[in-house]
C-alpha cells in the first residue's frame, strides 16, 4: 500500500512521500479515462462532421485537412 502523506522537499514544494510506480499510474489512468468503443465512435463522427464543414467552406485548406484526417485515422484517433 502506498503512503499518501505529504512532505515539503528541499526546494520548498510539497509532494507525496511515496509516489506511484509507472505501472500503477498507467492502470489508474486507464481505468479513470476509459472510453468504450461507442463513445470513441461518437467523437470520431463529430470530428468528421467538422472536417466536412471546413472542407465545404475552405476548399484550399481542405486538402491539408484531408491529409491530417488520414493521419488521425492511421494513428487511431489518439
Amino acid at each position: 500500500m502506498v503512503d499518501f502523506s505529504v512532505r515539503k522537499n528541499h526546494f520548498g514544494f510539497y509532494g507525496l512521500v511515496e509516489k506511484l510506480s509507472p505501472s500503477e499510474l498507467k492502470n489508474y489512468y486507464a481505468e479513470k479515462y476509459y472510453q468504450d468503443s461507442s463513445e470513441v465512435e461518437y467523437f470520431k463522427n463529430k470530428l468528421q462532421k467538422k472536417y466536412l464543414a471546413v472542407l465545404k467552406f475552405l476548399p484550399d485548406m481542405g486538402k491539408s485537412l484531408y491529409v491530417f484526417w488520414m493521419w488521425v485515422q492511421v494513428k487511431g484517433g489518439h
